[in-house]
């Protein structure tokens, strides 16, 4: 029977694998992140720091890069480091080049979701979009506001938008406004929640207008404290219909 591991498990535990170790764990500054971007690419303990690694950090901070941001381009998509230097630097100066502010935590997230897409895989992400009503500046002005929304599959994106616009009768361009909604769970985090607000609302329940986000994106225990708990009296199976949306939820899948 053949066994598959790692090659670095091939490479000099003193000269290659623990310096590359140390290296990478100063870099993150938690060893828990250290250890997830090693899983997805275990293979990066073998190669040369100084030849590979180092390369790619000093292209970040020659574009104003600061250094707590580089970890979240390692931890996400560890194998970047190792590849070439010159396809990189190009990466790095288009997202520099499409006005991301190279401070914010967005333009690295841009180098990656470039990296993951040639142009016919980012062609096709905008015309996913668009069939929603999006226009092409609509699409680009959400991915600066966040570059996750490019890097969803288009499965998750037809049916996040079916259900926001088709099922809540939200407008094309609110979502536009709200990209950040296509990062988080349909079936886990919009779904129980739309349904909560879609009950409030029928009961008059609601007071003033709710932001998407307010909706979508705090902890879940505000969301708790903000949309179920002071319903208790007025709405008593408020709660119940929230616990079952998410127990289906569970049953379910994660979309």
């Amino acid at each position: 029977m053949a066994f598959v591991f790692p090659t670095v498990l091939a490479c000099s535990l003193d000269n290659q694998i623990l310096p590359s170790y140390d290296y990478m764990r100063n870099l993150f500054q938690s060893e828990e992140k250290l250890i997830r971007a090693v899983k997805r690419c275990p293979d990066i303990l073998k190669y040369n720091i100084e030849k590979y690694i180092s390369p790619k950090i000093d292209i970040l901070r020659g574009h104003g890069v600061p250094d707590s941001n580089v970890p979240t381009l390692m931890l996400n998509w560890p194998k970047y480091f190792v590849t070439s230097p010159d396809r990189f630097r190009k990466i790095v100066e288009k997202v520099e080049d499409m006005g991301f502010d190279a401070s914010k935590a967005t333009f690295v997230l841009a180098v990656g979701a470039f990296w993951m897409m040639d142009e016919s895989r980012w062609q096709s992400k905008i015309n996913a979009y668009k069939k929603w009503g999006w226009s092409e500046e609509e699409v680009l002005k959400a991915f600066k506001k966040s570059p996750w929304c490019m890097m969803i599959s288009e499965e998750k994106l037809m049916t996040s938008m079916d259900f926001l616009i088709n099922g809540m009768g939200w407008k094309p361009c609110l979502m536009a406004e709200y990209p950040v909604l296509f990062t988080v769970s349909l079936k886990k985090r919009i779904i129980p929640r739309c349904s909560v607000f879609q009950y409030l609302l029928s009961n008059g329940l609601l007071e003033k207008e709710v932001s998407i986000h307010t909706l979508l994106k705090v902890s879940e225990e505000k969301f708790l404290q903000k949309f179920v708990l002071p319903h208790g009296e007025k709405a008593p199976k408020l709660l119940k219909l929230y616990m079952e949306k998410l127990d289906f939820s569970e049953s379910d899948g994660n979309v």
